[in-house]
């Protein structure tokens, strides 16, 4: 999930928040960070990349 992610925002050129916002409104980027069923609340805080 996490590769998955800094991914994403790196080829969109997203901030945390945005990147949260996008998964979370978007099935095919949830399915890109190996979710099998889209969801509506976010997958993880804005902090998570703060992390790696």
């Amino acid at each position: 999930m996490a590769l998955g992610a800094l991914i994403i925002k790196a080829h969109l050129g997203l901030t945390d928040e945005q990147l949260v916002e996008q998964i979370k409104e978007n099935p095919y980027l949830e399915f890109v960070i190996g979710l099998e069923a889209f969801k509506y609340s976010a997958q993880f805080n804005p902090s998570f990349s703060d992390c790696l």
